[in-house]
């Protein structure tokens, strides 16, 4: 009897690691058709690892970036959250969610994710630099410049989180420091057109207009079809008394599908 009992436990064991092992064979099969860009394909694959095992909490987290690479928010949040009911420490189920809810402008409810996320790793600077453009879009300023801080604490190369930080404080009128933060951007990436015309916007405000226009010649000279930079480049030039040079950037700025009648007949008729 004794041994029927242990032959059956045997045979049960056996039967539950086969299926385990068929379980990962399926995700790990799902990863590579994933990696190749076959999302559809791939989530087919981490559908039959969850019918073998419905608590398969990679497998769930898996067909959630699958389907995030489809635009499928809403399915994808719906995993992430199963993954979450089975493991509340699961951290990149919380950012990916929060990041998906970022996505459907749910900035709020993202925001709940990234501090969830960060409560469980204080290191994790995605989800601080993420839940900084959140507050950003929420216009709370100086909580996003708060959440950047630590995002910059963690990585220093992070050229995302000092444009935005500088956004943040040009936001807060703080102009200087604005054109601190989007300089460390443009130390970091040479080519940033955005960073340069900030600054340059950052300088202008600062009075600095020759630091101004070197800065929109740098945004024009990377994108020459950037009309904002030719606009505001010609309203430096207007306050250095350049008017006439300050009229061709504005007519470019015309050209280029800007609305300037209004300023081309102030400053330039």
């Amino acid at each position: 009897m004794i041994k029927k009992i242990i032959i059956s436990f045997f045979a049960l064991f056996s039967v539950f690691n086969l299926a385990a092992q068929d379980a990962h064979a399926h995700l790990s099969l799902g990863i590579a058709k994933m990696q190749d860009g076959e999302n559809s394909e791939a989530i087919k694959e981490f559908g039959k690892a969850i019918a073998i095992d419905s608590t398969y909490k990679d497998a769930f987290y898996q067909r959630g970036l699958a389907r995030i690479q489809l635009g499928s928010n809403t399915e994808a949040i719906e995993d992430w959250t199963k993954v979450i009911a089975l493991d509340s420490n699961y951290k990149d189920a919380y950012f990916h969610r929060g990041r998906a809810n970022y996505k459907m402008h749910e900035f709020k409810i993202a925001i709940v994710d990234f501090a969830k996320t960060t409560k469980i790793d204080s290191n994790y600077t995605e989800a601080w630099y993420n839940s900084g453009l959140c507050k950003l879009e929420l216009n709370d300023k100086k909580g996003a410049v708060l959440d950047l801080d630590h995002a910059i604490r963690l990585d220093h190369k992070h050229k995302y989180a000092y444009y935005n930080r500088g956004i943040a404080k040009y936001k807060l009128r703080e102009y200087k420091g604005a054109s601190d933060d989007l300089g460390h951007a443009i130390d970091l990436d040479s080519k940033y057109q955005f960073a340069y015309y900030n600054r340059g916007i950052a300088k202008y405000k600062l009075n600095d207009y020759k630091g101004a226009i070197s800065d929109f010649d740098h945004a024009i000279h990377i994108d020459p079809k950037y009309a904002d930079a030719y606009f505001s480049r010609g309203l430096a030039k207007v306050d250095l008394k350049n008017t006439e040079a300050a009229c061709n950037d504005f007519n470019k700025a015309g050209e280029l599908g800007m609305n300037v009648y209004d300023t081309l007949k102030f400053y330039c008729n």
